[in-house]
Parts: C-alpha cells; sequence; structure tokens
C-alpha cells in the first residue's frame, strides 16, 4: 500500500520540484465523477503516477483500516488543494506525452455529464487564439462583454503573479484580478457551448473530456502564464482601460 504524504503549503514550484527530485508520486482515484490525486511516498520500481478507476481497484494490506486512512487524507487536504494537485499531474503528464494518446472535445461524453467543466469556470485564452496581440484589437474583444482579464497567483503557475485572459464568468467583472471565484461560464447555453469546436479557447478546445471521471485539464496554469508573459504589460494596460467599466455581455 502507498505511504501517503501528510498535508503541507502546496505551490506548483514546490510540489514539481519534490516530484522531480523524486520525493514523491501521485495516486488517483477516481470517486464519483471526480478525480483526485494524493502524493504519497516515492518508491522505487513503482509507477510514478498512478491511476484507479475506483477504489476497490486499490490493493489495500488491511481494507477497512486503509480504506479509512485514504478517505480521512482526502478529507484532510481538502478539495481545492486537491484539484490544484491535479492541474500539476496534468503538466507532468502532457510533459511526458501521456495525454497525446487522449482525444479533445467529445460532445456525446459532454452531454451526459451536462458540461459540470463549464458550470465551474469559463477557459482560458492562449496567445494563439489570435491573430493580432495588440491593445486595439484585445480591446475590441473584450468590449463584446464575454472575456475578462483575471489573475493567477505565482502559487499557482510558478511564475510571479500574471495576469491572462478567460472567458467571462457569470456575474464576473471584466477585470478580475482577485482569485476568479468559481461560477457558470458566460457562453453556456442549453445546447453546450455557444462558440463552435474551433471558435472555442485552446483551454476549452484541449479539455480532455472522461467518461466515467472528471476531464483531464489539457492546458494548465502553468502553461497559460508562460504564454501570456511576454505581455504583461500590455494585459496591465487594458486592465487600467476596463478597471470599474461595466461592460455588458448581450449574446454571440
Amino acid at each position: 500500500m502507498a505511504k501517503f504524504i501528510e498535508p503541507f503549503e502546496v505551490t506548483f514550484n514546490k510540489v514539481y520540484d519534490m516530484y522531480i527530485r523524486k520525493e514523491l508520486s501521485f495516486l488517483g482515484v477516481n470517486i464519483g465523477r471526480y478525480t483526485l490525486w494524493l502524493p504519497v511516498e516515492f518508491e522505487k520500481d513503482k509507477p510514478r503516477i498512478q491511476f484507479y478507476n475506483n477504489v476497490d481497484e486499490i490493493q489495500f494490506n488491511n481494507v477497512d483500516e486503509d480504506f479509512s486512512q485514504l478517505m480521512t487524507y482526502i478529507s484532510i487536504w481538502g478539495t481545492p488543494v486537491l484539484q490544484f494537485l491535479s492541474e500539476i499531474v496534468s503538466f507532468i503528464r502532457k510533459e511526458q506525452g501521456e495525454l497525446n494518446k487522449y482525444n479533445a472535445i467529445d460532445h456525446s461524453i459532454c452531454k451526459k455529464c451536462g458540461g459540470i467543466c463549464c458550470k465551474n469556470s469559463g477557459c482560458y485564452y492562449s496567445t494563439r487564439d489570435f491573430k493580432e496581440i495588440s491593445f486595439e484589437n484585445l480591446t475590441m474583444h473584450l468590449l463584446k462583454g464575454y472575456t475578462s482579464i483575471v489573475g493567477i497567483e505565482k502559487e499557482l503557475s510558478g511564475y510571479d503573479n500574471s495576469l491572462v485572459l478567460k472567458v467571462r464568468n457569470v456575474n464576473q467583472s471584466i477585470v478580475d484580478i482577485d482569485t476568479p471565484t468559481s461560477s457558470q461560464c458566460i457562453l453556456l447555453g442549453e445546447s453546450g457551448c455557444q462558440l463552435g469546436d474551433s471558435e472555442r479557447p485552446y483551454g476549452g478546445r484541449a479539455l480532455i473530456p472522461q467518461a466515467k471521471h472528471s476531464c483531464i485539464t489539457g492546458y494548465t496554469f502553468r502553461e497559460i502564464v508562460a504564454e501570456w508573459r511576454p505581455y504583461q504589460g500590455l494585459l496591465f494596460q487594458l486592465a487600467k482601460y476596463f478597471m470599474n467599466k461595466e461592460i455588458p455581455f448581450n449574446g454571440l
């Protein structure tokens, strides 16, 4: 049975460095609709990232005691931290090329789940989503009312606090530099996303739906911030310009 690591203050750099130094591995387990990743002690000759479709697949030494221990650790870590650990695991798996075997965008899976991801947040833009990145061009885009300038803290990406662009959440302002709160994507309609597949921001196109558990993040905070780092001056100018402006979204 894997040895669980006591909870600690989680940042991208700390967890990623511990993984590289072989101080920890990850045990993933599907519980209901969610995949939870827990850091465990590194063990030689065992997979660094090991996933179980359900708790019953895990070989416990003492079923009752070890299952109880697993549930206790999940409770102690807490959902927000476990969701962030999932981001880090996705980044590592993508870096290793493991996510290449999956297909992004599967309407049949999304229809069955009802867009749980979209009910939590709008997806993030890549710099590749824009033919031209300039003050004028991004201003015209922001005036459409369905995009926000948001902040991503250093703890989440490993880089300095940064501004990026994402699809706006319901009741979210155009400029939301504090850590965005979870709420439904403003573009989520009764039949799903109002944007066509090719029109969606890269974060939406890169999301990997999973039929029996939570989706895999195909575009992580680390990647998002890395792409937008050269444009921080421009984004700060835009944030200053749009700060406290009420920009309604009147549909596409």
